[in-house]
């Protein structure tokens, strides 16, 4: 049987010795490249996105005129995806990009 403790220094360890649940943009180095599973961790009352391993904050939430924009574009793109393989799916929604072969995103 695996040790318990051993687990969770491993795991640690991965997520760059942060703490299993950060609360606190400012107990990070912004200077630090981040993981996926490091922003799995993270609940802040800001919001941040992690771009190329780096933290970057967001904006504040959008005003009206944006949103109605981003409605009508929404709209216009699910009526002409309807019936095709493609989906459209509103903000916000968190995107994973990796990298296949030859720099192509897959």
């Amino acid at each position: 049987a695996t040790n318990q403790s051993s687990i969770q220094k491993l795991c640690t360890l991965t997520i760059h010795n942060t703490s299993t649940m950060s609360t606190r943009l400012e107990d990070l180095d912004l200077n630090q490249s981040y993981t996926y599973l490091d922003y799995l961790t993270w609940q802040f009352k800001e919001r941040v996105e992690l771009l190329r391993g780096r933290l970057v904050s967001m904006s504040p939430a959008p005003g009206r005129m944006h949103q109605e924009v981003s409605r009508n574009v929404l709209v216009a793109m699910a009526v002409f995806l309807k019936g095709r393989p493609c989906k459209v799916y509103d903000a916000p929604f968190d995107v994973v990009l990796s990298i296949k072969d030859n720099n192509t995103l897959k």
